[in-house]
């Protein structure tokens, strides 16, 4: 009976001990329960940054980028006001006076 005891406790131990380890890591932000988050960031430029790219927060990989939507409203036309230009330019499309 001593022996089956002794054995419940140690048990009881390493459970306990285990557990402890997982709720640290979680506390710590090393372990996540599901996919994690996934901000929407909103940027006037995107500069260099391509789908796929690696983020890095303070040197280290922390993440990737999944897409990029441009948005129609931010973006701003090459054309001077007085020129036509069409609503979504691309490279190599260019402006025209508008007559008159």
């Amino acid at each position: 009976m001593d022996e089956q005891r002794l054995e419940l406790k140690v048990g009881a131990l390493v459970l306990a001990s285990v557990v402890g380890v997982l709720v640290l890591r979680w506390l710590m932000g090393e372990l996540t329960l599901g996919r994690g988050s996934k901000p929407a960031v909103d940027f006037a430029h995107t500069g260099n940054g391509v789908q796929g790219a690696p983020v890095k927060l303070g040197g280290v990989q922390v993440g990737k980028v999944d897409a990029i939507h441009p948005l129609p409203e931010r973006r701003k036309s090459p054309c001077p006001s007085e020129w036509t230009c069409p609503s979504n330019p691309r490279p190599g499309v260019r402006c025209a006076r508008m007559p008159g």
